[in-house]
């Protein structure tokens, strides 16, 4: 017998999930349109917002003054760090400088929200751009940030110029102080003390004449950035973009549809797809009835379950099989369906029902029906002695309707009695948690599972006109003496 698998959470696969999703497909297909439907009307009222951006290209400061080996004097410039004049041109003082500029009456903090800088790739240009309502506010807001970035580097610079010039004059005018000195001290001096102080003094002058020199390049050293590209009116507006919001509406769509497909499947618990119900079941499936087919490829879909049973069921005479499954007007045929494939291929078959009001007993060669009587007489085994007359029968295969009863107790009596059990199942219709719990219970009577008949949605429920399924049941009695010759009796 199969492996239990009641108790094993189904297999999530991809072919599962895309099957739920073509089951559900109205579900997802709603919950998309309504997204882009949704996208389209935020598309619609969102105000539309311009940008606009203008390029700076940044320059290094002086920082220090070094000498030479000669004694000349240059200056010595830092690095540019690009990092730290992004942040610069985000800062509070160049948004208040930028503020002044656009008359802005909020915060600082509020006006930097419309800005964004960013430096490209191993460059010295700052690329700030302003996002505006209006394309001349957005030119504006760029120009404007522009020139407050500007005029707080060239502030920068100019402090870097005076410190540099501040020391070079100390630095001169300390040296002339010293140059006065040796001057008088020459003055009194002979010989070689004479020569040294004449030799100090004169280096010193030739320092004087280098920082003068570098006081006159550093006036004319112009070290502010320069604006490369002034911001223009754009022509189109930067957002909302159509395709951006038809897009996420799209996607947001498509999950809220599968999540909800997926919470629909999970709570519904019926059977949907044949494929399913090994993994859930851990029984065999013998074959399916086709939805919406013809009388003939029902009369075929059950020749073959039936020789998927003659293949895994016991090799006793007569075959004793019983026929179970939830009493479901899509499966009240079912036995009697079974009985006929296993008698079109070359078996006499005996149809046995406990009641058959609610049953379609239909004729056929080499079946005989009969009716078992009231269902009260099967509380137990040991009361309904035309089972044991049943284990007698000369046809060699005897089919025990399970379906069309009103008591679960009745069903597991007919299993009890069988060689083996074949389990009917309504796509659709029948429970998944009821029929874990049927087989369960099969499982503990004991009688081996032969495996599961599919009625898929839509599938018939008999292969005959309703005036050939109008039998009249026999008894025990009789059926067991008329199945010993080959006629049909109904």
């Amino acid at each position: 017998m199969s492996t239990d698998h009641t108790s094993q959470p189904d297999t999530v696969s991809l072919s599962h999930a895309m099957t739920v999703l073509l089951r559900r497909w109205r579900i997802v297909l709603a919950c998309t349109v309504l997204g882009v439907l949704l996208a389209g009307v935020a598309y619609v009222i969102t105000p539309a917002s311009y940008q606009a951006t203008s390029q700076v290209l940044v320059s290094p400061l002086p920082v220090a003054l070094s000498a030479t080996a000669t004694g000349a004097q240059s200056v010595t410039a830092k690095d540019v760090s690009m990092a730290t004049e992004v942040g610069l041109a985000t800062s509070p003082d160049v948004a208040a400088s930028a503020a002044t500029g656009l008359k802005y009456t909020g915060s600082p903090s509020d006006l930097l929200a419309h800005v964004d800088v960013q430096n490209p790739t191993d460059s010295l240009l700052l690329l700030i751009t302003y996002t505006a309502s209006t394309p001349d506010a957005a030119a504006k807001g760029a120009n404007a940030f522009a020139q407050a970035y500007y005029d707080v580097r060239a502030g920068a610079v100019g402090d870097a110029k005076n410190l540099l010039l501040g020391t070079t004059k100390t630095q001169i005018d300390d040296l002339t102080k010293s140059v006065g000195i040796l001057n008088g001290k020459i003055q009194t001096e002979t010989g070689a003390a004479q020569d040294a102080d004449k030799f100090t003094r004169n280096a010193q002058l030739a320092q004087i004449d280098s920082l003068e020199s570098l006081q006159n390049k550093v006036h004319l050293l112009d070290l502010t950035p320069a604006v490369v590209s002034n911001a223009t009116a754009p022509t189109s507006p930067s957002a909302p973009k159509r395709s951006v919001y038809l897009v996420i509406g799209l996607l947001l769509g498509l999950l809220v549809g599968c999540l909800l497909a997926a919470l629909r499947e999970s709570r519904d618990k019926t059977v949907h797809s044949y494929v399913d119900l090994e993994g859930i079941t851990g029984e065999r499936v013998l074959g399916r009835v086709p939805g919406r087919s013809s009388s003939a490829e029902v009369d075929e879909s059950y020749r073959q379950i039936a020789v998927h049973l003659r293949a895994s069921a016991p090799e006793v005479t007569p075959l004793m099989l019983a026929v179970i499954g939830p009493r479901d007007q899509a499966l009240s045929a079912v036995p009697a369906l079974v009985a006929r494939g296993v008698a079109a291929i070359g078996s006499t078959v005996l149809l046995a029902t406990v009641d058959h009001s609610g049953a379609a007993l239909p004729a056929g060669p080499s079946v005989v029906t009969t009716d078992l009587g009231p269902e009260a007489q099967f509380a137990a085994r040991s009361a309904a002695p035309d089972l044991g007359l049943l284990g007698k029968s000369p046809s060699q295969v005897v089919v025990l309707d399970g379906v069309n009863i009103a008591q679960e107790s009745t069903a597991l009596v007919l299993a009890e009695a069988a060689a083996g059990v074949v389990v009917a199942v309504a796509q659709d219709r029948t429970n998944r948690r009821e029929l874990a719990a049927l087989l369960d219970t099969l499982r503990q009577v004991g009688t081996p599972v032969l495996g599961l008949v599919v009625v898929e949605k839509g599938g018939r429920t008999t292969s005959a006109p309703a005036k050939e399924l109008e039998a009249q049941p026999v008894s025990v009695a009789a059926a067991l003496e008329s199945s010993r010759v080959p006629t049909v009796r109904s």
